[in-house]
């Protein structure tokens, strides 16, 4: 159970005009879960090795997000959506997983050796984005045509970047019926 908060409101203004602004609350978050490691069997220094342990606590901090749109019916059945936001990731410096008491045994010459904690670094920005999107109603009450672009500038800086955490920045072309 991780305690936050979203908080938003609505307005409609004339009826030709829908706008809308939200929050959501920053989150850390934590799992435990198990871990399990497979020996290489060549290495003669492993060769009587045993892992015992496997409980694992990982921990994360997840961002703060402002969210504001605005909705425009226009004439001859349109309707144009412009959305903005904005994610504030700083907090999210580190994954760290918490190792409790995993023990490699029985490595050659009788040593055994704690597995310690391991801690990713992350070292996330904040992102920002933009989207724009068009629907026309072209049958009335039965087809829609909707086309939307967007972009978002990504929080993950290049330096940490990795198959795990690939978040570059984004466009899309989006079409829909």
């Amino acid at each position: 159970f991780n305690p936050s908060g979203f908080f938003g409101i609505w307005a409609a203004p004339a009826d030709w005009v829908d706008l809308g602004v939200s929050v959501q609350l920053p989150v850390v978050t934590e799992a435990n879960g198990t871990v399990t490691a497979t020996l290489p069997s060549d290495n003669a220094l492993l060769r009587y090795a045993w892992v015992d342990g496997q409980d694992v606590t990982v921990r994360l901090a997840l961002a703060t997000v402002l969210r504001a749109g605005a909705a425009f019916r226009l004439p001859h059945r349109f309707e144009l959506e412009v959305n903005v936001w904005a994610e504030f990731w700083e907090p999210h410096e580190t994954i760290m997983t918490e190792v409790h008491d995993v023990v490699l045994r029985d490595v050659e010459g009788g040593m055994d050796i704690a597995f310690g904690d391991i801690e990713l670094a992350q070292d996330w920005q904040s992102s920002f984005g933009a989207a724009i999107g068009v629907e026309w109603e072209a049958i009335e009450e039965r087809f829609h045509l909707r086309l939307g672009l967007n972009y978002d500038s990504g929080a993950v800086p290049d330096h940490t970047v990795s198959v795990a955490w690939f978040d570059s920045h984004k466009i899309g072309l989006c079409l829909g019926l």
